[in-house]
């Protein structure tokens, strides 16, 4: 908590407020939420600017690229589970009575997620595209959409592994526990979990990639590289924004913010600030929350609103080839007309 009071000093908010922070964070800072940073007033950051994260300055610096999808929106939410995963003795002590945690619960199981199929349907009505609940929600049918898709969105189940961090995964309708033999890693669409390493090997072109479940920035930390998460495998699977969650997050509030989320982004917001207002909203809203239940959820890429239309190069190079056919054409002519006056 010293540390934190530390940086918040440093920061100096009131002198220095700035239209945007970006933060590229290294050792434990890639854990901590910088919006609920406060001021000597108590202001929080959240309530001065737009915060987003990246995992190094020359990511944050690349150009955007345009592709040309076929599919909008891609919402994924099993909502049910019946999971053989266990737990290792050392979750959090306390899930609310009313919700579910979307990761393992202090019960050793993961908990159905009554308020995902809400978050994936609102997807679908802001983007149209394809929303994938219940049984449908399987590998197959999101391996079968993803790489068409200008946004994906996840609302399962997360867990880390922090040992193997390329094992940690998303859990999807019908998981079952997978075998791994030393040094074998192997893509497999029937067990129906979305491993890191799957995530990574995939070739996306996704503007956006909302990632609602629990832990899904955390993992092991490797000096001179960050954590190695489900997000940071979204990274280099070639998606520009992902927005992800540093520790467990609650089914419910989770559910509002990321409503409010995409209706702000559909509005034409930048995700940055879409991603603030919509964590503003739910605090207003709910004044007794603490910041466990709205800070767990960052940006991590740049600051430019959705691409809501994908750009297709054809048309132009059809003009363009249909211009040079033109010009050649009347510069054939007058030359022809130059040779018969010359005779």
């Amino acid at each position: 908590e010293r540390a934190i009071d530390q940086l918040g000093e440093r920061a100096d908010l009131e002198a220095h407020a700035p239209e945007q922070l970006v933060v590229i964070p290294d050792g434990e800072l890639c854990r901590l939420p910088f919006e609920a940073l406060q001021d000597q007033d108590g202001r929080i950051l959240l309530e001065r600017c737009p915060v987003r994260y990246g995992y190094s300055a020359g990511l944050l610096t690349e150009p955007v690229k345009r592709h040309t999808m076929t599919n909008s929106y891609l919402g994924c939410a099993p909502v049910g589970f019946e999971s053989p995963y266990r737990g290792q003795g050392n979750e959090l002590a306390y899930v609310p009575e009313r919700s579910s945690w979307r990761g393992m619960s202090a019960r050793d199981r993961f908990d159905s997620l009554r308020r995902s199929e809400e978050e994936v349907l609102k997807g679908r009505e802001l983007f149209g595209g394809y929303a994938l609940v219940n049984d449908s929600a399987t590998e197959a049918n999101v391996l079968q959409r993803i790489k068409d898709s200008r946004i994906i969105h996840f609302a399962t189940h997360g867990f880390i592994n922090l040992q193997r961090p390329e094992r940690s995964g998303l859990l999807l309708s019908g998981n079952r526990r997978r075998e791994f033999r030393p040094g074998w890693l192997k893509p497999d669409p029937t067990d129906n979990v979305l491993y890191a390493y799957e995530i990574a090997g995939l070739d996306l072109q996704a503007d956006l990639v909302v990632l609602s479940a629990c832990q899904t920035s955390d993992g092991s930390y490797r000096h001179g590289e960050g954590v190695m998460s489900l997000a940071r495998a979204f990274k280099e699977a070639g998606v520009k924004n992902v927005v992800t969650s540093l520790w467990k997050v609650d089914d419910i509030a989770t559910a509002e913010i990321m409503r409010n989320f995409l209706t702000l982004v559909k509005q034409g917001e930048t995700k940055p600030e879409a991603l603030r207002q919509a964590k503003l909203d739910y605090r207003n809203a709910h004044q007794a929350a603490g910041a466990a239940l709205w800070a767990p959820f960052i940006l991590v890429g740049d600051d430019q609103p959705l691409m809501t239309a994908a750009f297709d190069a054809r048309p132009y190079a059809i003009v363009g080839f249909a211009l040079i056919l033109l010009i050649g054409g009347l510069l054939i002519r007058h030359r022809t007309r130059l040779a018969r006056a010359a005779i």
